[in-house]
């Protein structure tokens, strides 16, 4: 597939990927689909929105590592695309890592931030789902 040029100053695949979808008018349409959940575009596009906005409140900026570490489920492509959207750059983690790997990916990708969704509460599509956050001082 051959992505066409958006006339963009920078292209942000977020913009391709979502923004696009509801300017085409397919707010409504299912985007993400994780067991008996769903998210339209418009739904996903407003939990990358809320999350983009949280890491830019955080002091999150263009080109910053953000590490990601959620379960498989319909809020992490918001995440994903929320970090991309403010220009950072996210980091994926897999929760099956040991303690000794989280180490490794960190420091290795200097990711300045972490982020995690907390597995006891609810996540549900009317929910808000609580992630919780700790900020790299140092390098």
């Amino acid at each position: 597939m051959e992505l066409e040029y958006l006339g963009l100053e920078r292209f942000n695949a977020a913009d391709y990927f979502l923004d696009r979808n509801i300017r085409e008018g397919r707010e409504d349409k299912v985007a993400v689909v994780c067991e008996d959940r769903q998210l339209t575009y418009g739904e996903l596009t407003k939990q990358a929105n809320r999350f983009g906005n949280a890491l830019a409140s955080s002091g999150i900026r263009m080109e910053n590592r953000v590490a990601l570490l959620m379960l498989d489920m319909e809020l992490y492509p918001a995440a994903f695309l929320g970090a991309i959207k403010t220009g950072a750059v996210p980091i994926c983690l897999n929760t099956l890592m040991r303690p000794k790997d989280y180490l490794y990916f960190l420091n290795d990708s200097r990711a300045g931030s972490w982020w995690w969704m907390n597995p006891c509460i609810s996540t549900s599509r009317k929910s808000n789902p609580i992630f919780c956050f700790w900020k790299r001082l140092w390098w």
